[in-house]
């Protein structure tokens, strides 16, 4: 029964009770009786209703506080969700970077040793090139060397030959000299012993003087 019934059933009853107090004493006793009993159901009836609205209003707010704790380990739930994604994103790009920085350096170290070997390689070749060059040029030497030398001997031979024609023509002239002054001796003109100096040894012409 709500607060408003109860209202209107103390009204009638008080009415009522107006009405009748005309009554003898044990109308308006009883009477009275009534209304406290009126005015007894009216207050419990207020107290049940105050004590319902207070469980109500205790209920609602033991409600909202479950909702507001549900809806802040809610919130706390998902920034807790949010965090580890933002640890696990942060992670990934710090492993992601560490991997590129990583290549990077392998790419670095592979750069610098291909250019260590190409500087090596270059350097065994300039020293083979030089190495060659040298070899070519001492090989050169050597052959301008041979080359001087054998024309040195060539030169000395020629000389040694012209040496030796030089000689032996100068013994033949002296030798044909004899000879002429021989068959000049043996009473032969000048060019009897030319001719005969010309044509016959010194034996041939001691044979004519002999026999001149």
């Amino acid at each position: 029964m709500s607060l408003k019934k109860v209202t209107l059933a103390s009204l009638i009853l008080l009415g009522l009770t107006a009405c009748g107090s005309s009554g003898g004493g044990s109308a308006t006793s009883a009477n009275q009786n009534t209304s406290q009993t009126t005015e007894q159901q009216a207050q419990i009836e207020k107290e049940r209703l105050a004590k319902e609205e207070a469980e109500r209003l205790a209920a609602e707010q033991a409600e909202k506080e479950r909702l507001a704790k549900e809806e802040a380990e809610r919130l706390a739930a998902e920034q807790a969700e949010k965090e580890r994604l933002a640890k696990e994103e942060a992670d990934r790009l710090a492993a992601e970077q560490a991997e590129k920085e990583r290549l990077a350096k392998e790419e670095a170290e592979r750069l610098a040793a291909e250019q260590a070997e190409k500087e090596r390689l270059a350097k065994e070749e300039a020293e083979r090139l030089a190495a060659e060059q040298a070899e070519k040029e001492r090989l050169a030497k050597e052959e301008a060397d041979r080359l001087a030398a054998e024309q040195a001997e060539k030169e000395r031979l020629a000389k040694e030959e012209a040496e030796r024609l030089a000689a032996e023509e100068k013994a033949r002239q002296e030798k044909l000299a004899s000879l002429v002054a021989i068959a000049k001796e043996a009473g032969l003109t000048d060019s009897q012993a030319m001719s005969l100096g010309g044509n016959f040894c010194l034996r041939c012409v001691k044979t004519v003087r002999k026999f001149g």
